[in-house]
């Protein structure tokens, strides 16, 4: 290629691998980005339901001893709506959490635990106020108390699906990170050989400008020598003669 043709092509080269390397450095960000928000949107909500969940059946035990120590009717219409709404919206964030953020079969096996724990307990909700209702409320304390257990086991439920949520965000958090490391190692890489290229680039236009000025420094002194000015006069001279001669 000549050596006009080879500086635009050294130039457009440069252009390209710095472009490339911004490219790089985008794409990069715009990975990491996407990693950030997907674990944001299927971990960080789903905590927040399941423990919204926790919330409502937590607060139910309380609303059944108090329903149980009141024998104001109103009063009793009260907490009996309470108790009818806490078990409304426990069902409603399990359900929630179950078609939103549920995170493979793991993450569904932990959620039917925790709808299972809950059913048994909900059987004891639904006894203690038949009692209480009925004008037996010393035998539904009793039957609040004998099954405490069970409520014991709710809590373990909606724990350990708490804990396994962690965890996956955690293992996400790392895969991450070495997608990020991976991320920087490739862009460095990159970035590495495109400098190369254009350095080798560079090296042999400068070589293949040396040579032609090397060869240009040859040929002056050659054209310019004393000898060459003498053999050019005596040429001039004898072209201006010849037509003398030539008569």
């Amino acid at each position: 290629m000549p050596l006009a043709q080879r500086l635009p092509v050294l130039i457009a080269s440069a252009v390209l691998g710095l472009v490339s390397m911004v490219a790089c450095a985008i794409l990069l960000l715009d990975h990491v980005y996407t990693k950030a928000h997907q674990s944001y949107a299927h971990t960080v909500p789903g905590v927040l339901k399941s423990d919204n969940a926790f919330r409502q059946a937590v607060l139910l035990p309380a609303f059944l001893w108090e329903y149980l120590a009141v024998s104001d009717p109103v009063e009793k219409s009260k907490l009996a709506s309470r108790i009818a709404v806490a078990h409304a919206q426990v069902i409603a964030a399990l359900d929630q959490y179950e078609n939103e953020d549920v995170a493979g079969a793991q993450d569904q096996a932990s959620l039917q635990t925790v709808r299972s724990a809950y059913a048994r307990y909900d059987v004891v909700r639904k006894k203690v106020l038949v009692l209480a209702d009925a004008g037996r409320p010393d035998a539904a304390r009793d039957f609040l108390v004998a099954k405490r257990l069970v409520f014991v086991e709710l809590v373990n439920a909606f724990d350990k699906q708490r804990w396994y949520r962690v965890d996956t965000a955690r293992r996400n958090a790392d895969k991450e990170a070495a997608a990020i490391r991976r991320g920087k190692r490739q862009s460095a890489l990159m970035c590495l050989a495109i400098i190369v290229a254009i350095m080798a680039s560079g090296l042999m236009l400068a070589r293949k400008i040396g040579h032609a000025l090397d060869e240009t420094a040859l040929i002056e002194p050659t054209a310019t020598s004393p000898a060459a000015l003498e053999q050019s006069n005596q040429a001039s001279e004898y072209a201006a003669g010849a037509p003398g001669r030539s008569s």
